[in-house]
């Protein structure tokens, strides 16, 4: 109303003068989670150095870039992620709130990256010494009737344990193992074979191995009350060791009084010749759990049921109570009505044939 004629207020024609308001702009209204970054000779948004662009919704934790479009003057975010905190090698650096290096100081970050004490083959080797150990340990060992029941509870709770819907199909060695206690529809009386199939069922749930069947913590319980440590092979073997990290092949060299070498590989050699001819087993690969590693398979357990579900609430069928899913030992109950899943026994042998077998005997 009040421009030069034949001028329009919605545009200028000071470019400067227009982006420099709109940085003023930016600045003044930027959000808590909000910082201001630049863009290329192209035009496009510079990330901070390891920061992964998101384009879903930004969560907790993360940025949301503030940039003015050269082409249209426009105010645009764009929203990513940084990397995990970083280890400072020097104190001249600096950075702000979100990571980003200050003005005329900039950072100078190492990221330190820290070996864990076995690698994953060796993992993967620890797995199947834990499962053919338990395995043996279920097999030969007396077991009283409370350990076992016990057990059976643990193994039905196993990340490798799915519920399905009645619809669901039925696991022909789990079927064949009920069938030899419930004949014609009624629990078998026989101590003997309720033992003998409790062992099988076991055998057949229970896992250790770093795969699809791996049972969690609940199987490292089941090992340590079994007391299948006894059952574990001699692991001095050179294809062992060689997994092990620096410090955890000292801390093991130490342990069996073993000088260390100059190079790991004389050290790694004096260990395998130290325990050659007796049964050394890795303080790592045995049983019993940390503290610290028990919270940390409950947390995954939470998480990361195999039926995708996690661990919830119950209602209880009077009062509508909801009680928490998961009990002192890290279990859940499953749904009425549900039946488990089929898990493949990994020790290579049939649950039906070792079953006939021994009920035949």
């Amino acid at each position: 109303m009040f421009a030069p004629a034949g001028q329009n207020n919605l545009y200028t024609t000071n470019v400067e003068g227009f982006f420099a308001a709109q940085q003023a702009h930016m600045q003044a209204m930027l959000p808590e989670n909000g910082t201001l970054i630049t863009v290329n000779e192209y035009g496009t948004p510079q990330l901070p150095k390891g920061a992964e662009r998101i384009y879903s919704e930004p969560k907790q934790g993360d940025v949301v870039g503030h940039f003015v479009d050269e082409r249209s003057g426009e105010i645009q975010t764009v929203a990513f992620r940084l990397p995990a905190p970083k280890v400072k090698a020097a104190t001249t650096g600096s950075a702000d709130a979100h990571g980003l290096p200050d003005q005329g100081t900039p950072a100078d970050d190492v990221v330190v990256k820290i070996r864990p004490d076995v690698t994953q083959k060796g993992q993967a080797m620890i797995g199947d010494y834990r499962t053919d150990a338990l395995h043996l340990a279920l097999n030969d060992d007396a077991i009283a009737l409370d350990t076992l029941l016990g057990i059976a509870v643990l193994a039905l709770a196993g990340k490798n344990v799915s519920v399905q819907s009645p619809g669901g199909y039925n696991d022909p060695s789990r079927l064949q193992i009920m069938t030899a206690i419930c004949e014609g529809g009624v629990l078998s009386t026989d101590t003997a074979a309720i033992h003998l199939a409790a062992r099988t069922m076991l055998k057949a749930v229970l896992s250790c191995r770093t795969n699809h069947t791996d049972s969690g913590i609940v199987a490292r319980v089941a090992g340590d009350a079994l007391c299948a440590n006894k059952h574990l092979p001699h692991m001095g073997s050179e294809e062992f060791v060689a997994c092990l990290s620096r410090g955890a092949l000292e801390v093991a060299a130490k342990g069996e009084n073993v000088a260390l070498g100059v190079r790991v590989k004389d050290t790694r050699a004096a260990l395998v010749k130290q325990t050659d001819g007796s049964v050394w087993q890795f303080r790592g690969a045995r049983f019993e759990l940390t503290g610290q590693e028990f919270a940390a398979g409950t947390h995954e357990y939470r998480y990361n049921r195999a039926d995708g579900t996690g661990v919830g609430t119950l209602d209880d069928d009077e009062g509508g109570r909801e009680l928490d899913g998961e009990t002192e030992g890290g279990t859940q109950d499953a749904e009425p009505g549900k039946r488990s899943d089929e898990t493949a026994s990994t020790d290579g042998s049939n649950p039906e044939e070792v079953l006939d077998q021994d009920i035949a005997a």
